[in-house]
């Protein structure tokens, strides 16, 4: 494979690494489970802040409101200008 390809598969383990035959590192980066990849896939949009009201905050977040993905406003900077929830984001996917 050409320098910089991306190696994708369907979740199976991966048994084995062969040895290498060529000069040079072998980097592989096994990213097989990473909360910030897995996302709802239905819009909620149409739950408004009323009906969240006395929930608990844990079901906003699954829902996406406090998620920057998606935001396209780069006026305000990176991450399309929701930096403060980007930092929320990356922290949840860490506990």
């Amino acid at each position: 494979m050409p320098p910089g390809s991306l190696v994708m598969w369907d979740g199976s383990i991966w048994h084995s690494n062969y040895p290498r035959n060529i000069k040079g590192e072998r980097v592989v980066i096994h990213i097989t489970f990473s909360r910030l990849a897995l996302r709802t896939v239905e819009c909620y949009d149409h739950l408004d802040e009323k009906w969240l009201e006395g929930k608990p905050e844990e079901l906003a977040i699954m829902l996406g409101r406090d998620d920057f993905l998606g935001h396209k406003d780069f006026s305000k900077g990176g991450a399309g200008g929701e930096v403060e929830k980007l930092v929320k984001t990356f922290t949840r996917a860490r506990s």
